[in-house]
C-alpha cells in the first residue's frame, strides 16, 4: 500500500544521501584543481539518480531536490526535519482510508439486512392477507377456493403453522384425508404444541380408507396433555 511504498522510498533516500555524501567529498577534493572560471564542478560526474519511482512523491510541491553539493546542506536539513512527519502523515492517511472502507462496508451490510427485513415483512403481510381470504372463502362454503388461498399463503410464508392447519381443514371438507394429514404434519413441524393441528390430524387419520386409530389416539392424548379440558379430544377418544 501507500505506507509500504513510502517506507521503501525512505530507505532509497537514505542510500541516495550516503552516495551523495561520498560524491560531495570527492568533489571537494577535486575543487582545488578546477580551472579558473569553470563554474560547473559536476562536469563529468553525474549526480546519483533516484533509484526507484515514487521518490518524487515524497517531495512536497514547491520544494526542489539538491542539484549541486552547495545545495546539499539545505536539502539534508529539510529531509531530517520533515521525513518522520511525512511518514506519520502517510500513516494517518492510511488509517483514515481503512476506517472509511470499514464504515462503507458496514453501511452496505446494514442496508442489505434492512432490505431483507423489509422483504420478510412484505411477505408476511401478503401471507396474512391470503390466509384471511381463505378463511372468508371457507366460511362461505368454498373449501376448494379456500384451499388454494391457503396454499398461496404458505408459498408467501412457508413457516406459518396456521396456514398449514387451515389448509388441512379445507382438505377435510373436500374429503381428502391423506392430504389433510400431511398438511397437519407440516403445521406440527413448525409448532409441535399446536393443538388444532393435532386434532385435525387425528380426524384425518380416522377418515383414511384404512383408519390409523393408534396414531390418531396418540395425537388426541397429546392434545389432552396440552389442553386437559379439550372436549373434542375427549369425545373422539371415547368414541
Amino acid at each position: 500500500g501507500i505506507q509500504h511504498q513510502v517506507r521503501e522510498n525512505a530507505m532509497d533516500l537514505q542510500d541516495w544521501m550516503s552516495d551523495f555524501k561520498k560524491w560531495e567529498e570527492d568533489i571537494k577534493k577535486r575543487d582545488t584543481g578546477l580551472l579558473k572560471g569553470d563554474l560547473n564542478p559536476t562536469r563529468g560526474k553525474p549526480v546519483p539518480a533516484v533509484r526507484k519511482k515514487g521518490f518524487a512523491e515524497m517531495i512536497p510541491s514547491g520544494v526542489k531536490g539538491p542539484k549541486t553539493y552547495q545545495d546539499y546542506n539545505q536539502w539534508d536539513k529539510f529531509v531530517h526535519k520533515n521525513l518522520d512527519q511525512m511518514l506519520t502523515d502517510f500513516d494517518e492517511t492510511d488509517r483514515q482510508e481503512q476506517e472509511e472502507k470499514h464504515r462503507l462496508k458496514l453501511a452496505e451490510e446494514r442496508k442489505a439486512i434492512e432490505a431483507k427485513e423489509e422483504a420478510v415483512r412484505q411477505a408476511g403481510l401478503r401471507a396474512e392477507a391470503l390466509k384471511e381470504a381463505g378463511n372468508e372463502l371457507l366460511r362461505q362454503g368454498d373449501a376448494e377456493g379456500a384451499a388454494r388461498k391457503y396454499e398461496e399463503s404458505i408459498g408467501a410464508m412457508p413457516h406459518n403453522p396456521i396456514a398449514h392447519a387451515n389448509k388441512a381443514q379445507a382438505l377435510l371438507k373436500l374429503a381428502q384425508p391423506e392430504e389433510a394429514a400431511a398438511a397437519c404434519s407440516a403445521a406440527l413441524d413448525q409448532d409441535p404444541r399446536y393443538v388444532k393441528a393435532l386434532l385435525r390430524r387425528a380426524t384425518a387419520l380416522l377418515a383414511l380408507p384404512d383408519p390409523q386409530r393408534a396414531a390418531a389416539e396418540q395425537d388426541l392424548r397429546r392434545a389432552l396433555l396440552l389442553e386437559p379440558h379439550n372436549k373434542q379430544a375427549k369425545s373422539q377418544l371415547a368414541a
